[in-house]
């Protein structure tokens, strides 16, 4: 693990870089060894699959590939993305709901994972199999609701005609072989467990050799974020019940366990190294501006509190500021209640900024950061 020390002379090494987006690899390492060891102690066919939308930046990208990660994708530029970087198609898990025939029935000819969304790309993909002479095995993405608040977009129904009709019938060229889901507005254990049963009861009707059950998990995060949260489940939480479940439906563990991990992987993974640019008094309330903004930190900054240290260059005095962008927008606030040590010059570390942040960061009157890797 690297030492702080080190990490802080890592970190100084882009200072007149900024701004830019910093990766730590070794926090990446562990989180995915945490998280992946944590399943396996339950239920040892498990493998975990990294969220290209998550962070879709290259180097992260390949760091998961060396790290044994599936690479998830949802679209053809991701897809692109994972061939691109040398990851072989028996280790991608091909969700989305765009048709893109002729990469999902490459993806799954060679051996990928392609979760089909909806019937008609079900029908759609059969017939471009049958045109290619070939039979292929997917997987579908099921929909049930947690609670009665839940709905989607994505997926098969399970109460509908539609899903009703895939058990029904049978695919001349298509062979169902996997499930999938994943449910976005719960992070709890107890939303998990319900997850897993509901799957493991879906997969009594088909011969399936896998279960994907998406991701939506907490991880590992500074403790500034973590106290914003009425509680944080550990890996070792979900692991515990959902491997206990899979292991007493699959004693023989023949049916492969998946977990779609971004947020709860890279989250505390990549920080933001920003520079003091300027200051002014106005509305009675000092104000120092950065070269980063609020658009760069992505989804998080929206509804927390981003954690953030001031690296002190100059000769500063405690005080109580704002920390605003630089974008030309009034919602342009990084803090918006600072107490500590700040003047122009000094650097501003911005953490916990893994997930929907470069992903997401649009070219809006600066562009995208670069990224650059702290590791040993």
């Amino acid at each position: 693990m690297i030492t702080t020390i080190e990490k802080m002379r890592q970190e100084l090494m882009y200072k007149d870089k900024t701004p830019a987006y910093l990766f730590y690899e070794d926090k990446f390492a562990s989180n995915i060894k945490m998280l992946r060891n944590s399943f396996r102690r339950y239920y040892r066919n498990y493998n975990l699959a990294y969220s290209y939308k998550t962070n879709n930046h290259e180097i992260i990208c390949r760091s998961a590939l060396s790290k044994g990660c599936y690479a998830e994708v949802v679209s053809p530029t991701e897809y692109n993305l994972a061939k691109r970087i040398g990851v072989p198609d028996c280790r991608i898990i091909y969700n989305g709901i765009l048709p893109d025939y002729e990469n999902k029935y490459n993806c799954a000819k060679n051996g990928g994972k392609v979760n089909i969304d909806n019937l008609h790309e079900l029908t759609q993909l059969d017939r471009y199999a049958k045109e290619q002479n070939e039979c292929i095995a997917v997987g579908i993405r099921c929909f049930f609701p947690i609670d009665e608040t839940d709905s989607s977009k994505f997926g098969f129904d399970i109460s509908g005609n539609e899903f009703k009709y895939l058990i029904e019938n049978r695919f001349e060229h298509l062979k169902i072989i996997g499930l999938h889901c994943h449910i976005s507005n719960h992070r709890d254990v107890a939303s998990w467990e319900k997850r897993i049963k509901k799957m493991s009861c879906i997969s009594s009707l088909f011969n399936i050799k896998y279960i994907d059950l998406g991701g939506n998990m907490y991880g590992n995060m500074e403790k500034d974020l973590r106290n914003q949260f009425n509680s944080v489940a550990s890996y070792e939480d979900y692991a515990r019940v959902v491997g206990t479940i899979m292991k007493n439906i699959f004693p023989d563990e023949h049916v492969e366990l998946i977990t779609e991990n971004g947020t709860s992987t890279i989250g505390n993974c990549v920080s933001i190294l920003s520079k003091i640019v300027g200051k002014k008094m106005s509305c009675g309330l000092l104000k120092y501006v950065c070269d980063t903004s609020y658009y760069d930190c992505g989804f998080l900054i929206k509804t927390k509190d981003i954690p953030c240290e001031v690296i002190s260059m100059t000769e500063s005095e405690s005080k109580q500021a704002a920390i605003v962008g630089y974008a030309c927008t009034e919602e342009d606030f990084i803090k918006k209640k600072y107490v500590g040590k700040i003047e122009i010059g000094d650097l501003l570390l911005l953490k916990n900024l893994g997930a929907y942040s470069y992903s997401i960061a649009p070219m809006f009157i600066q562009g995208k950061h670069s990224m650059y890797k702290i590791s040993t």
